[in-house]
C-alpha cells in the first residue's frame, strides 16, 4: 500500500512538472513567432516596393489589403493562443507588434496611397515625409520592444535565438 501511494505521488509530481513550459516548447513558440514576424516584414516590403515602382492604384491597394489581411489573421491567431507561461511576454510582444503594424497600415500607408494618386505638390511632399517619419518611429519602437521581449524569452528558457532555416 505504501509503495502504491509513493508511485501515485511520483506520477502526479511528474505530470505537474511535465505540464509546465519546456525549453523545447519555448524554442518552438519562438520559431513560430519569428516566422510570422518575418512574414509581416515581407508583406510590408512588398507594399513599399509597389510605392517605389510607381505601381497603379489597384496594385498598391492589393498589396495594402494583403498586408492588412495578414495582420488581422495573425492578431486573431495570437489572441486565441493560450499564454505560454505566467509572464507570457513574447506572445504579448507579438500582439503589440501586430497592433502597431495594423495601425500603421490603416493610417500612414492608407494616407500614402491617397497622396500617391492625388495632386503631388510641396504640401503633399511634406505630408509624405511626415508619414514616413511617423511610420518609421512607430515601427522602430515596436520592433525594439519585440526584440527586447525575444531576448528576455530566450534567456529565460536558455536557448539561442538564431532561427534555423
Amino acid at each position: 500500500m505504501n509503495k502504491l501511494v509513493s508511485i501515485i505521488s511520483l506520477l502526479i509530481a511528474i505530470s505537474f512538472v511535465s505540464c509546465g513550459p519546456t525549453k523545447q516548447g519555448a524554442r518552438d513558440l519562438h520559431d513560430v513567432i519569428v516566422r510570422d514576424q518575418k512574414e509581416i516584414m515581407e508583406k510590408e516590403n512588398k507594399l513599399i516596393a509597389t510605392f517605389n515602382a510607381g505601381s497603379d492604384r489597384k496594385t498598391i491597394e492589393t498589396a495594402h489589403k494583403e498586408m492588412l489581411t495578414l495582420l488581422n489573421s495573425l492578431k486573431k491567431k495570437y489572441a486565441d493562443m493560450e499564454p505560454f507561461d505566467e509572464k507570457d511576454t513574447f506572445r504579448k510582444a507579438m500582439i503589440a507588434l501586430i497592433d502597431t503594424y495594423i495601425n500603421i497600415t490603416k493610417t500612414e500607408y492608407k494616407e500614402m496611397i491617397e497622396i500617391s494618386f492625388g495632386k503631388y505638390d510641396d504640401e503633399a511632399n511634406l505630408k509624405w515625409k511626415a508619414l514616413v517619419k511617423s511610420l518609421n518611429d512607430k515601427a522602430g519602437s515596436a520592433n525594439e520592444m519585440w526584440l527586447t521581449a525575444q531576448t528576455e524569452f530566450s534567456e529565460q528558457y536558455e536557448f539561442d535565438i538564431a532561427l534555423e532555416e
